[in-house]
């Protein structure tokens, strides 16, 4: 979590513990007399013409986003989630996320809240660390297994699939993976497919062989997907 970039006296009970999300006029005051912008982020003074960006609590460290553009939409503030690497290899927690971005139009906060688990500062930092091949790939897999469906997943998981397809997987790890392979051709063409090809080469055994041959011979659905994989196993 990014640092203040100041510290101001706390005029106004601190409250961001316990509350992440605040709609009305008390917000400005609120940001005004409790927060600080945060380094590294959009945010600056409040004025008529910087309402918005991203501050934190000198107390607690929490972080906050505030947007306040419109005269006819009651300013907000919400409190981005605190994201922990346990959670990431969590499938249920990776789930609740996928369905909360879906459910955003009815629940904006959910939204957010999705969108910041996806594209947290722990996440991006993960996936850095897994191109250099220093992470664990628990979280990739996990990722891959849940195959969340929302705004710029797909071109998240060519990324990941490029990633742990440099890895020297354990017996366990390469099977999860080569089921991931089939639960995509599964459900059909998508953006993502020419990584997974890449993936099935990386991932191909005797076994995995005649496991997509005969998926390919019981669904006539998955052919084409089938011999696409079998045309990179035999290509650069």
């Amino acid at each position: 979590m990014a640092k203040p970039s100041g510290r101001r006296s706390v005029k106004v009970r601190c409250q961001c513990s316990s509350r992440s999300e605040w709609v009305g006029d008390e917000v400005l005051e609120y940001v005004s007399e409790h927060l600080v912008p945060v380094e590294g982020h959009l945010g600056g003074p409040l004025s008529d013409q910087a309402k918005w960006g991203n501050f934190a609590c000198p107390k607690t460290g929490h972080e906050f986003n505030l947007s306040a553009f419109r005269d006819d939409v009651p300013p907000t503030l919400w409190r981005y989630p605190t994201i922990a690497m346990h959670q990431l290899e969590n499938h249920d927690f990776i789930a609740r996320a996928a369905d909360g971005w879906i459910a955003g139009h009815a629940d904006p906060y959910r939204s957010f809240l999705a969108m910041y688990t996806f594209h947290s500062r722990l996440w991006d930092e993960y996936l850095a660390e897994l191109q250099g091949g220093a992470a664990s790939p628990e979280a990739a897999i996990v990722f891959l297994e849940v195959d969340p469906w929302c705004s710029t997943s797909g071109y998240t998981k060519q990324k990941v699939m490029r990633y742990v397809s440099r890895y020297d997987h354990s017996v366990v790890d390469r099977r999860r993976l080569q089921l991931v392979v089939i639960d995509v051709l599964r459900k059909g063409p998508r953006r993502e497919f020419p990584m997974t090809a890449l993936l099935a080469k990386r991932l191909w055994d005797a076994k995995f062989e005649k496991e997509l041959t005969e998926l390919a011979d019981s669904d006539p659905g998955v052919q084409k997907g089938v011999g696409l994989l079998f045309k990179k196993r035999y290509t650069r």
